[in-house]
This record gives structure tokens, sequence and C-alpha cells, in this order.
């Protein structure tokens, strides 16, 4: 490549909070919420669906609740479980301002509540304001690492400890089957009753029969077992259900080394977007967009060092980047 440092000057340049995501500039325990921060500025269904969510959010602010308890009255709540969905949507029509509903799944949640976004860049907020704790943003252990499957460090220590085990639940059999959970409107749900409501999980995919976290690493399923059978032949069992309904996309992790996507962190995604950024903002062009970052970005030894050295680099992350979102996409709204 050519000499990165012609240059012409920063200003010629988007500021490096756009770009520049380097454990200098944005510390570990940041990453996540810059992740799901970053991309959803560049994604445009996740803007309005925000603005959407404070627009529902400003009119219960200001809705009448004389109006929607005179309704009440006169649609009293059904008994017949079959007829609560159907009730639910006649209560929202009805009074729309009840209606709190959003796209947006539960990890871009905390975007609505950060009247930042989508009107600034993570990196261009007061580092007092990322760190307040009173607001809300995605989860993350004192190590910064959150539960997802780009994250393979947190699944190695986490996910492969766990054996096959079961969880204590309350069962009842309905005219669809045994079950172990039940729908529960919003309304029901507060701090007497002590129930959550799981709106990130969601029906099994390969096989139906089970409920599977937002990541699909996860599944609850109702095991019958036959105490009278072996334990060789309740592992065979086992192996044999196993084959027959573990996803095809979602192998032991000690199994999946050549995945670039396990190896791919957020941080590793926020470069690849820094990138797509700079070559967007240069036209295309890797030597203006490696020359610039020359000038705001330095290597281990303190050396000015571009974002990536070689076109290929560029070009990969570019498409790289473009991936990401479009997964992204797909992740917030299913």
């Amino acid at each position: 490549m050519r000499n990165p440092n012609k240059v012409s000057a920063a200003k010629d340049g988007p500021p490096p909070q756009e770009w520049l995501f380097d454990s200098s500039s944005l510390p570990d325990e940041d990453v996540v919420a810059a992740y799901f921060w970053e991309f959803g500025l560049d994604t445009p269904d996740v803007i309005e669906a925000v603005e959407l969510a404070r627009e529902k959010a400003r009119r219960y602010e200001g809705r009448n609740v004389e109006a929607y308890m005179k309704w009440i009255l006169e649609n009293p709540f059904p008994a017949d479980f079959g007829q609560w969905g159907e009730w639910g949507k006649r209560s929202l029509a009805a009074n729309p301002d009840y209606d709190l509903t959003t796209k947006l799944d539960y990890d871009t949640h905390f975007l609505v509540e950060w009247q930042e976004f989508p009107k600034s860049h993570w990196l261009a907020i007061p580092a007092s304001i990322r760190r307040d704790a009173k607001r809300m943003r995605p989860v993350v252990d004192k190590a910064g690492r959150w539960r997802e499957p780009l994250n393979e460090a947190y699944h190695r220590a986490d996910m492969e400890a766990r054996e096959f085990d079961s969880d204590s639940a309350l069962f009842f059999k309905t005219q669809f089957g045994i079950g172990c959970h039940t729908w529960i409107p919003d309304y029901a749900l507060d701090e007497n009753t002590k129930v959550q409501w799981w709106r990130e999980w969601a029906e099994t995919t390969k096989s139906k029969g089970g409920m599977a976290s937002a990541d699909r690493w996860e599944e609850y399923r109702l095991f019958q077992i036959n105490w009278a059978r072996s334990d060789r032949r309740l592992k065979d069992d086992f192996a044999k259900w196993l084959k027959e309904n573990r996803p095809d996309d979602r192998q032991a992790l000690y199994n999946a080394e050549a995945s670039a996507s396990r190896r791919t962190s957020h941080r590793d995604l926020l470069k690849a977007l820094g990138a797509f950024r700079l070559l967007r903002h240069f036209a295309g062009d890797w030597q203006q967009a490696a020359g610039f970052s020359v000038l705001f970005r330095r290597n281990g030894k303190g050396i000015p060092s571009p974002l990536y050295a070689e076109q290929s680099e560029w070009r990969d992350a570019e498409k790289r980047a473009k991936q990401a979102l479009e997964q992204f996409s797909t992740k917030v709204f299913g």
C-alpha cells in the first residue's frame, strides 16, 4: 500500500468515535452495549422501532384510566384460556394508549431508554453517563462477557460445564398435552405473582414441543424417563433423541474450531463496522481509509498503525460488516 501518512488532514474524515473501537478508547465492559448501539445506528428499522416505542410510551403516560376500566367492566376477562389472545387484541384495539408492544428484542430495548440514541455515537456520550448504573444496558458479567453465540469464551467457560439435567417445574395436563408453562398476559405480571414472562424464548425449531432461548443455545424440554430400563439403554435412548433433535447449526463448540463466526467477538464486529464506515466515507478508497486511520490509531507498541494494513483485509472487513448488519436486523426482529 502507499504511505498511509499521506493523508490530507483529520478534518477530512469522520471523528474516531464513529469508527475506532480499540480497547484504548472502548473498555471491555462497554463493548456489548456499543455493539448494539452502533449496529443499531446503521439499521434504519431499529431507529424506527425505537422512535415508535418512545411514542407509545408517551401515549401511555397520557392514557385514560377511567375509560379503560369502563371497557374492562363491559368486557370482562374470559375464563376460557383459548379466548385470552383474542380478548387481548380487542383490548388494545379499543384502548390503543395501552399498547406498549415493540418489535425490538430484549437486548436492544435499552436503546429506547437512552435519549442519546440515535443522535450520538456510543463513544461520543460522556463516560460518566455511560457508567451510570441506573441506566438500562445489556447484562454482562464482570469480564464484559455476554451470553450470546458470538462470544466463544463465555460458552467455553459456562456452557460446556453444564451437564444434562432437569429443572423443577409445576406440571399440568391440558387438551394440548402435558405442559410446564403457560401464556400469561402482561397485566397479570407483577411483583406479587413473582411470575416472569420470558419474551425472548420461543418454540424450538428442529422439533416441536420445547422452548428455546433467543440465541437457540439452550432448550427446555419435558422428558419422560423409564427407570425400568438399564443405564446403558437410557444412554442409548438419549443418544437417539439427541441425534433426532439437536439443531444442525448448534453443534458442540469444541467441534466448531473452523467456524469463523464463533471466533468473532463483538469488538471484532465493531472494528469491521468501523472499516465499513471509513470506506463508505472515502467512497471505497481503502488506501485513503487506511491512511486516515493512522492519524488516530496506535498499535500495542505505540506505533501509528492503520485499522487494517492490506487491501484484502479492508475488503474482508467490509464484507463481514455487511453480513453482520444483515444478521443484526434478523436477530432484532426475528
